[in-house]
């Protein structure tokens, strides 16, 4: 409730660990187990944390950012020079600026005439489908 008042936390604290698949119990009831046991660890460094106002000096890792690839770099030059040439073409081409309006325009009646291009599509779907299954029924 505090969060919707806008009161924040100052501080936020995250244990990660991550459990191999060949670790875990095979059983439903051995996963049961598994996870009362880890959620009373859980309950018992909460209670060590409201107690010492800490937790307790379990080695933490450094958690190193991953280098980016160059397969990233590539993506975001790629979109950005699309970005920048479709603002180039929109601002130098009277047909890029006409088809532009007219499509900006359809969609815009679209959202007024009907609920939007995406049920649009579904309404259309849908009707081929139901074409499509009387096609079938007459063969």
């Amino acid at each position: 409730m505090d969060v919707l008042q806008g009161i924040f936390p100052e501080e936020v604290h995250f244990h990660v660990k991550r459990y191999p698949i060949n670790e875990l119990p095979p059983s439903e009831g051995g996963i049961k187990e598994w996870l009362n046991d880890l959620w009373h660890q859980k309950e018992q460094k909460l209670s060590e944390f409201y107690s010492q106002n800490s937790f307790s000096s379990e080695a933490v890792t450094d958690l190193k950012p991953k280098p980016i690839s160059n397969a990233l770099l590539l993506a975001c030059l790629f979109w950005t020079a699309l970005i920048v040439f479709t603002f180039y073409l929109i601002i130098t081409s009277m047909y890029v600026k006409i088809w532009t309006i007219f499509h900006c325009s359809i969609f815009i009646i679209l959202s007024f005439v009907s609920e939007g291009i995406q049920q649009l599509e579904v309404t259309l779907f849908n009707m081929k489908s139901k074409k499509d299954k009387g096609v079938s029924k007459l063969n």
